[in-house]
């Protein structure tokens, strides 16, 4: 829209660069929380699958002892994979949250800038009218004028 400038322009484009640095950082985040997730469901496979081995191994003594003692440590690598994958998921709600108020801040900026706009384009229809009806009354004026001249012509004649 030709001349409307809206005067906190260079505050919404940072606002709306911080925006984007929230969702970028809460995009990473979701992309470590989903690589928390893919190694606790491994680690969980490994528990799984050595539980599934020792079953088959019931008549070999020593390759299931063997297993046995692999089981605690898996427990611990379980665990600790579980506790990544709650950390990572905090981590990317508290991402989420702030890109969500930094998305708020840009849309009330928006709101503005559209409420502007509507008031300039408001504006410039009535400064139009205001011409128009200018225009309008100076030619009933000549108009008025011009009826007025004839009369005294057509009175100077008879």
């Amino acid at each position: 829209m030709k001349g409307f400038s809206f005067r906190l322009q260079r505050l919404l484009r940072v606002r709306e660069l911080e925006e984007q640095t929230a969702r970028e950082r809460w995009a990473l985040q979701e992309r470590e929380t989903q690589a928390a997730r893919t190694q606790a469901e491994a680690a969980r496979q490994a528990k799984r699958d050595v539980w599934q081995e020792l079953r088959s191994k019931a008549d070999r003594p020593l390759q299931r002892l063997a297993l046995e003692q692999t089981l605690p440590g898996l427990d611990l690598r379980l665990q600790s994979c579980r506790d990544r994958l709650d950390a990572a998921q905090q981590r990317a709600e508290s991402e989420r949250r702030a890109w969500v108020q930094e998305r708020a801040r840009v849309q009330s900026l928006e709101r503005l800038k559209e409420r502007d706009a509507m008031q300039f384009r408001v504006d410039a229809l009535q400064r139009e009218n205001a011409i128009l009806d200018e225009v309008a009354s100076g030619r009933e004026a000549r108009k008025a004028a011009a009826d007025s001249a004839d009369e005294n012509q057509r009175g100077d004649e008879q």
